[in-house]
């Protein structure tokens, strides 16, 4: 077993197929075939189900990758270092789309202001989708707004949030009454898609409280959703970091929602077998030690 077969084996759990990673890793796919035999045979385990033209990891197939994910990767960030010096400052960020939009540039604006020759990749997408892509190796940090509970993830709470409902001026939730759950229910929803964290904490809280939301928009565009809630369509529910500069201009104004616990917390997250380079311990310390809001986040001093 070489690295070449770990490479084969996670570049396979990130296409879904051999066709797809024989075509990213330029091999061929009887190549990439005999790699996972060989794979499979020297653990003496099976590491996919073969179902069809697809492939589906198993139980083994995924314990495997958890460790081949940070092995090949702090190999190929090895390599990068050695062959080109000036790429060795690289990193990886995934964020969500909420942070994304709030809290990111200025992370990463310092960043550069602190190490101007380091090559920033970012990629903002749902809380789940992020997460996904760490355990995996395809980024070296995550920023989300879910809970996380992976058992291969180191997770720093950093920040406080809460989301809020928003509706219109004209709306009859505008005048601050307080507004109960069934009546919250019964309104048009305005509401983020499945597997954003806004959403995960919405569908626990209505949970807790004994309520499901029917939403009448689905969108991965908190501007999407301000603008519809600003058009009087539905009642909104996003997170409050973005929508207080619409409620301060009285283009939206905040629901008095009750019965409802809205509040989470920001994490970031890392592979626990991940190898902390200096630009990514940086990064976390610009993270944490921004976190005054939330009071409880600390940088680690140690793995």
């Amino acid at each position: 077993m070489t690295i070449r077969h770990l490479r084969i084996f996670t570049e396979v759990c990130r296409q879904g197929s051999v066709t797809g990673a024989a075509r990213k890793l330029y091999l061929t796919q009887p190549a990439v075939s005999l790699a996972l035999k060989e794979l499979e045979d020297h653990y003496g385990l099976r590491l996919f189900d073969r179902l069809g033209r697809g492939l589906k990891i198993t139980g083994e197939g995924q314990r495997l990758l958890e460790y081949a994910a940070p092995l090949t990767n702090a190999f190929e960030e090895m390599e990068r270092a050695m062959e080109d010096p000036d790429r060795a400052g690289q990193i990886r960020i995934g964020s969500s789309l909420t942070i994304g939009a709030c809290l990111l540039p200025g992370y990463l604006g310092r960043l550069a202001r602190q190490r101007p020759g380091v090559a920033q990749k970012v990629m903002v997408d749902n809380s789940n989708r992020i997460q996904q892509a760490v355990e995996a190796g395809e980024l070296d940090l995550g920023l989300v707004e879910n809970q996380v509970e992976s058992t291969c993830l180191a997770v720093y709470p950093f920040l406080e949030d809460w989301l809020v409902a928003l509706c219109a001026p004209q709306h009859p939730f505008a005048d601050g009454r307080p507004v109960g759950l069934e009546e919250f229910l019964r309104q048009p929803l305005l509401l983020r898609e499945h597997g954003s964290g806004s959403r995960d904490l919405l569908e626990s809280a209505l949970r807790l409280a004994g309520g499901v939301a029917s939403p009448l928009m689905e969108s991965v565009s908190n501007t999407a959703l301000l603008r519809a809630a600003a058009a009087n369509i539905g009642v909104a529910v996003l997170t409050r970091r973005l929508a207080l500069p619409e409620v301060e201009k009285g283009a939206v104004c905040q629901v008095n929602l009750q019965g409802v616990r809205l509040g989470r917390v920001f994490s970031l997250i890392h592979h626990k077998k991940k190898y902390l380079s200096p630009t990514l311990l940086a990064f976390m310390e610009i993270v944490l030690g921004s976190s005054g809001e939330a009071g409880q986040a600390r940088f680690p001093q140690s793995r």
